[in-house]
């Protein structure tokens, strides 16, 4: 990615990378990102937005995973919806999105990016405030715009759908 960003022409030059979830594994650990997360990325100039994918929310304890004693999203929400940007490393400071789940409106692309939680699904049972936030978004949007949904997993998999039924 580097090299294609010195490669290109200034024209056609990424104004940023939208990363789809999953910055660090296994558990979301704060500590984790540094390494994960900034050394990667610390010659990548471009702005760096994402949303989080199960891993980077998930507290649980699995096999081999460090424990972890933070909530959930712990670690996304200090590198990502940071209020007061600071320099994490020498080359990358943490970025300031409102929230894990936002909307980037660009000149030609709105882009709604949601969080999928550990489980797949958008809110957790009994809930609807992300789906009421997507709703409240996409009739917002600027019909002159295309429009990007982005979630980190996938809205319809085969796997869920023929879960239970023999298909041929």
């Amino acid at each position: 990615m580097e090299n294609q960003l010195k490669a290109a022409a200034d024209s056609d030059k990424p104004a940023f990378l939208y990363h789809l979830g999953d910055v660090i594994y296994f558990n979301g650990q704060s500590s984790l990102y540094k390494s994960e997360f900034y050394e990667p990325y610390q010659y990548y100039p471009a702005l760096i937005f994402a949303i989080p994918g199960n891993h980077d929310g998930d507290t649980r304890v699995q096999k081999g995973d460090l424990p972890d004693p933070e909530p959930s999203l712990y670690g996304f929400y200090n590198n990502f919806c940071d209020t007061a940007p600071h320099h994490v490393t020498p080359y990358r400071m943490s970025m300031t999105q409102p929230y894990v789940y936002w909307a980037l409106d660009a000149p030609f692309v709105t882009i709604i990016g949601l969080y999928s939680n550990v489980e797949g699904s958008l809110d957790a049972r009994g809930r609807n405030d992300q789906q009421h936030y997507l709703e409240t978004q996409m009739k917002a949007a600027d019909p002159k715009k295309k429009l990007l949904l982005t979630v980190h997993h996938p809205p319809f998999s085969l796997d869920h759908c023929t879960a239970g039924r023999r298909t041929s």
